[in-house]
């Protein structure tokens, strides 16, 4: 569960240039850490914002000479859907052993439940991009038969019912990938950059193209680091998030700033989660920082040592697969993660007045079934042939927003969200 801590400190300077000075609107401006859950993240820039349009209206009402700060500097935005509660999603497939052949068939219904939400902060020379996924991967239904039909008892996974360490009834091999990639089209031109981004070639899904690799780079977010089993999975406990606004008001400023400095500030604390007994970890960094994947995978030798469960002496069941396999194995599947960019704001990749789209998108691949261990000790592995029996599927989530590059009086270069131009 994320909890978001968000400090505001806000300080304007007088220039003392009208006989109503911004000092008069009682600054400095403090407020103490708060704490919000993950569904009112949006709160983020309500609270940045609300004291931005506090002081734009103090500087409209007594008619000093500046600018409006841009509203724009801090933009949350959420899937236009709301969270995806998808229900049933159906895996089936057989159980085969060695000695005995075709055994029967397992059925199986799934839940997945996602949301997305992406927040856009904008200052002087830098743009963060901070893209958050919730979600979870839930085991509802299952169902045994035997070789005629004939259903059978029981709940949950099993290892070894036959005498040859089948592993049935679990997750394995599933990948959670989280990445940005460049979606602008202006015409003709961008078709072969785009198809390259699609065709795999990762530097030109770089928003901007393969020459502004150089300005962006993926910050430390929070998703499953790799590690080996029999550990625990770390989670992310509170985000930090904070704010400075600073100001030396020297007559009229042009520019979504409005002539003052805008600050933000981002951190992630981890904490350790719940447990992870046979479930392996392995996180792959993309090329050109466009974003992560994070691979699920069983351990042979962890199944291995593994005393049997599941068949008509011990009957498989929540409880022991719990305690054999941990819960992420086989009934629930926390997919929760975020990753953050921040793209470095200059002349070379900001041409005033033109936009830019970015689609920040979440890519699950989900895979059930039984699986044919060979081999013992250290030398385990899975033999993914004919005696191991799955079934996959995807799905996805994105949000796609477009941004705007500006220029102020003073030459300072900023990118941001451009409201009403989601697609």
């Amino acid at each position: 569960m994320f909890k978001i801590s968000i400090t505001a400190v806000a300080v304007l300077l007088s220039t003392g240039a009208s006989a109503v000075d911004l000092h008069d609107f009682g600054f400095p401006v403090e407020r103490q850490a708060e704490r919000f859950a993950p569904v009112i993240r949006e709160n983020i820039c309500k609270i940045f914002n609300a004291e931005v349009t506090a002081i734009n209206s103090y500087i409209t009402s007594n008619n000093l000479p500046d600018s409006l700060i841009s509203t724009n500097l801090c933009s949350y935005i959420r899937s236009r859907h709301g969270q995806i509660e998808e229900s049933g999603i159906t895996f089936r497939y057989g159980i085969y052993s060695s000695g005995g052949g075709y055994q029967g068939d397992i059925i199986e219904k799934v839940d997945y439940t996602r949301d997305a939400e992406l927040i856009i902060l904008s200052q002087e020379g830098v743009t963060q991009y901070l893209f958050y996924v919730n979600g979870d991967v839930v085991l509802r239904d299952q169902q045994k038969t035997d070789r005629v039909g004939y259903v059978l008892p029981g709940y949950g996974a099993s290892y070894n019912p036959y005498g040859d360490q089948l592993l049935s009834g679990v997750f394995n091999r599933v990948k959670s990938e989280i990445s940005v990639r460049d979606a602008q089209y202006n015409g003709p031109e961008d078709g072969p950059r785009l198809s390259a981004c699609a065709a795999g070639e990762l530097e030109f899904c770089v928003p901007g193209g393969p020459d502004n690799s150089r300005y962006w780079s993926l910050e430390d977010g929070f998703y499953p680091k790799t590690s080996n089993t029999n550990t625990t999975l770390d989670t992310s406990e509170t985000s930090s998030f904070g704010f400075n606004i600073g100001a030396e008001l020297k007559g009229d400023r042009v520019g979504p700033s409005g002539g003052v400095s805008v600050n933000f500030s981002l951190s992630n604390s981890r904490t350790v989660g719940r447990e992870r007994k046979v479930l392996g970890v392995n996180t792959v960094k993309y090329p050109s920082d466009i974003g992560v994947e994070v691979n699920y995978n069983l351990s042979p030798q962890a199944i291995y040592d593994l005393y049997a469960f599941g068949y008509t002496g011990v009957p498989s069941s929540l409880a022991i697969s719990d305690e054999r396999l941990g819960s992420y194995a086989w009934r629930e599947l926390d997919i929760t993660s975020n990753a953050s960019w921040r793209e470095y704001i200059n002349s070379q990749n900001c041409t005033p007045n033109t936009e830019r789209s970015m689609s920040f998108s979440h890519k699950l691949y989900i895979e059930r079934g039984s699986y044919d261990l060979d081999g013992s000790g250290s030398s385990a592995r899975w033999d993914y042939s004919t005696d191991s029996q799955y079934s996959r599927t995807w799905r996805d989530i994105s949000l796609s927003a477009k941004t705007e590059c500006q220029i102020d009086s003073d030459g300072n270069y900023f990118r941001t969200f451009k409201p009403g131009l989601l697609f």
